[in-house]
């Protein structure tokens, strides 16, 4: 199935710190442009497995009024999930990630050398990922879902910390 969204400039981008300075581009609320937000996901199952594919983006139309526009995103995800019982699965998952750079600066930074956040040229990444996870399903539609991933592969732009692993709890209800 496709998906086809529309992210509206409604975010801050003017926050400021307690002492009145403008917050790093990754601590603004939104993204001040409006985003066109298309996706399409493929599902697939037999009685034991289940698997899919997903391809989503973010493409950003403009600058926003602080005189930058964030970089564009695409994320594919692969995935395939075994049932080991009525309730219980186990799974496994790949993502790639491309966010594209910030593209101008804003004009109320005075001084990006303070601080690798506030310099535009920090931002931005081309990342392989892959996951393993375990998922519960309850009688009542309610399912757990935990996941640990780990970076494969991460090409960071300019000075960004890497990442080591995220664990990912979740909870779904479906009726």
């Amino acid at each position: 199935f496709a998906t086809l969204g529309l992210g509206l400039p409604t975010g801050s981008t003017d926050e400021k710190s307690s002492a009145g300075a403008q917050l790093p581009y990754g601590m603004q609320l939104g993204s001040g442009t409006w985003d066109i937000r298309p996706g399409i996901t493929y599902l697939g199952q037999t009685e034991l497995y289940s698997w899919g594919a997903q391809v989503s983006g973010i493409f950003r139309t403009g600058e926003n009024d602080q005189g930058y526009q964030l970089g564009s995103v695409f994320e594919g995800n692969a995935w395939i999930a075994r049932k080991l019982s009525d309730s219980l699965s186990v799974s496994a998952r790949i993502t790639l990630q491309n966010v594209g750079g910030i593209d101008g600066s804003d004009k109320n930074i005075a001084n990006p050398a303070m601080s690798p956040t506030l310099d535009p040229d920090n931002y931005g990444n081309k990342s392989f990922y892959g996951a393993l996870g375990l998922n519960y399903l309850f009688k009542n539609g309610h399912r757990v879902a935990l996941e640990y991933q780990r970076p494969i592969d991460e090409n960071l732009e300019g000075l960004q910390m890497k990442q080591d692993g995220s664990l990912i709890l979740g909870w779904q209800y479906a009726w």
